[in-house]
């Protein structure tokens, strides 16, 4: 862990990512790292980005409060909001584009796949 340790200095943010359609290996290789750098780093933000897994994983520690944390980061950090509820089970598509209003910043827009229509605004 020491070089886990040294490469995580001076970092104030991570995301940690798990592939499509997740099983076992991915789900609790993503939340072990997720639960070590809350109990270890407490000064780091982690992000969890998961497809929602199959009920057979509901009982790895802190699955749903990775999922909530995330949708309060989606919500706290929107610019423009639509009328539309996210929860942890909804199915995300995240599309990201570099801006040039900033220096590596980045537009990011989370949609809900759903089959309702909503309306222009």
């Amino acid at each position: 862990m020491e070089k886990l340790a040294s490469k995580l200095a001076g970092i104030k943010t991570v995301a940690i990512a798990g592939h499509v359609r997740p099983d076992g290996d991915c789900i609790g290789s993503c939340m072990g790292l997720y639960l070590y750098l809350k109990e270890n780093e407490p000064d780091i933000k982690c992000d969890v980005y998961l497809e929602t897994a199959k009920e057979g994983f509901s009982y790895i520690k802190n699955l749903e409060e990775a999922k909530q944390e995330y949708i309060k980061l989606i919500d706290s950090n929107s610019l423009y909001k639509r009328n539309v509820q996210i929860s942890p089970n909804d199915h995300l598509v995240i599309l990201t584009t570099c801006t040039s209003d900033m220096t590596n910043g980045r537009n990011v827009l989370v949609g809900k796949i759903t089959n309702k229509t909503y309306p222009e605004k």
